[in-house]
């Protein structure tokens, strides 16, 4: 969707682009992801692949898949692609991985200074920052196993510096819900909070609408 609007800086710490590029072909182009994976392509995914390959090729989508990138090396990218066009949003996948440029500063203090330089970051090329994070394992302890903003990873410094945070939940205990997934709008500084139902996909590795109304 970003990339309808413009060009889109993304920064992957943890795939490479080859990657993504394979979810994305299967998501574009409705290829089973097992079929890429174990090269059991027929005829008609193979026209399906270089459909979606057409398609993506012409999205203005710039990845840096770098491992450990520093806060300096994504503002850094996020410049360049800026300067080839209007820059639509930026995708950082995930927070926890980006690098400290000072070994001596502690964990809780350099991931609250990577949380701020997201928030400068979308002020700065006025855009939105997309901003992937780990939870903590406290939520496969609790009744139901859903997510709070409390299980945010190692620092509370990015539900006090995001405008919206979505917490993403599967019960994976009960088959009946085996093909959903619930969208926890556990933070909304510009509207509601709430919950969606969205489909899951996962041979396709994607989410889509499943028809059900927004409920704040």
């Amino acid at each position: 969707v970003l990339a309808d609007e413009g060009n889109v800086a993304v920064c992957s710490l943890e795939m490479g682009e080859e990657e993504l590029q394979k979810r994305l072909v299967s998501q574009v182009g409705r290829v089973h992801m097992s079929a890429m994976s174990n090269n059991a392509l027929d005829s008609d995914d193979w026209d399906r692949v270089a459909n979606a390959r057409a398609k993506i090729m012409r999205m203005p989508l710039y990845v840096d898949d770098r491992p450990g990138q520093t806060i300096a090396q994504i503002r850094a990218h996020v410049r360049s692609v800026a300067r080839e066009g209007p820059l639509a949003g930026v995708v950082v996948d995930y927070l926890q991985l980006v690098e400290s440029s000072d070994p001596r500063k502690d964990r809780r203090t350099h991931l609250g200074e990577v949380s701020r330089a997201m928030k400068l970051i979308a002020k700065e090329f006025d855009c939105p920052v997309v901003a992937l994070a780990q939870l903590n394992r406290k939520s496969e302890e609790r009744p139901g196993k859903r997510p709070m903003l409390s299980d945010l990873k190692e620092t509370g410094d990015i539900e006090q510096d995001a405008d919206v945070v979505l917490l993403l939940s599967r019960d994976l205990d009960d088959e009946s819900r085996a093909g959903e997934v619930s969208v926890i709008v556990a933070k909304n500084r510009h509207g509601n909070t709430g919950e969606a139902t969205l489909a899951w996909l996962g041979h396709y590795a994607s989410m889509e609408d499943a028809g059900q109304e927004w409920a704040p």
